[in-house]
């Protein structure tokens, strides 16, 4: 199975080295299932982080959809698993910039931009390091369980 890599920021995403061209809905679904990787996300949840409102029907659509980008098959799932009734899994391999350090860069470039004397960013700092690291430690209990 080849893994799956995504870079948020630039809306991009790849099945080994091939490039998946999605659509920015499937990308969404992509990019949540992806960071809740071995984890279960029900269907109301799904579409609320993707359209901020009820999909409905539409979403299986947008997930068949993707199914066929990743050469899946849902009656023989490698990469997005149904769990009937509830919503979906994916169970695939993921490597990508991890959120800590998307945080992390997102805070250097506002200083960049903004300076370090700026009230706001001094405030925003510490906090984003306190994310920054109790995200990293998720990321390491779910490296954790996957492996394990």
């Amino acid at each position: 199975m080849d893994p799956i890599r995504i870079d948020a920021r630039a809306h991009r995403a790849w099945k080994g080295a091939t490039e998946l061209r999605l659509a920015p809905l499937p990308f969404g679904i992509r990019r949540v299932l992806a960071e809740r990787a071995g984890t279960m996300v029900n269907r109301d949840e799904l579409a609320r982080l993707v359209w901020g409102y009820d999909a409905g029907k539409t979403l299986d659509m947008h997930v068949r959809g993707l199914r066929q980008a990743l050469g899946d098959d849902a009656a023989n799932p490698r990469y997005i698993t149904t769990v009937r009734g509830i919503g979906f899994r994916f169970d695939g391999h993921v490597e990508g910039t991890p959120p800590a350090a998307v945080l992390l860069d997102l805070m250097r470039q506002l200083d960049a931009s903004l300076g370090s004397d700026c009230p706001l960013l001094s405030e925003l700092a510490p906090l984003a390091r306190r994310i920054a690291n109790r995200l990293t430690a998720l990321e390491q209990f779910h490296a954790g369980s996957r492996d394990g």
